[in-house]
């Protein structure tokens, strides 16, 4: 780019452009803006991004370092006055955990729950729970598990 353009900063989809030498080039600065720098943009995506990672590293930390992991596997023979849950429960072997087995109803009200002694020969151990409920759950799973003791 030749002429006074080629001092000024302009968009760069106008740097390929020839200007004429009369052209107004404060008009198009004022029209068009100017080139702006990107550090802003990179300062933005490191606000949002860094948190996420952040975030991302420590759940990955904090569930990979637990010694009892658990799966709800499902629930059925739904009646208004038990559901049985199947779970399966990860631990050491010859441990023990305790986990906490809950039914909602359609509105998310809790119509049952109780506290589940889990004893592990192996890795892992499948359980099938009938839980009592005060009327008909839409959905029954393992809220939580923890060492006994």
């Amino acid at each position: 780019m030749t002429g006074p353009a080629a001092d000024r900063q302009i968009p760069a989809h106008l740097r390929r452009v020839t200007f004429a030498d009369d052209t107004d080039l404060d008009h198009l600065q004022r029209r068009y803006g100017t080139r702006q720098a990107r550090w802003g943009v990179w300062l933005a995506l490191a606000i949002v991004a860094l948190p996420f990672v952040g975030w991302v590293v420590w759940a990955g930390l904090v569930q990979g370092d637990q010694e009892i992991r658990w799966s709800t596997t499902g629930f059925r023979d739904t009646t208004n006055t038990t559901v049985v849950v199947d779970f399966d429960v990860f631990l050491a072997a010859g441990s023990e955990a305790t986990c906490t087995v809950r039914a909602l109803d359609s509105r998310g009200l809790e119509v049952g729950r109780a506290e589940v002694p889990v004893r592990a020969d192996g890795s892992s151990v499948s359980v099938v729970y009938a839980l009592a409920v005060t009327a008909r759950p839409s959905s029954a799973f393992v809220d939580s598990c923890r060492p006994a003791g």
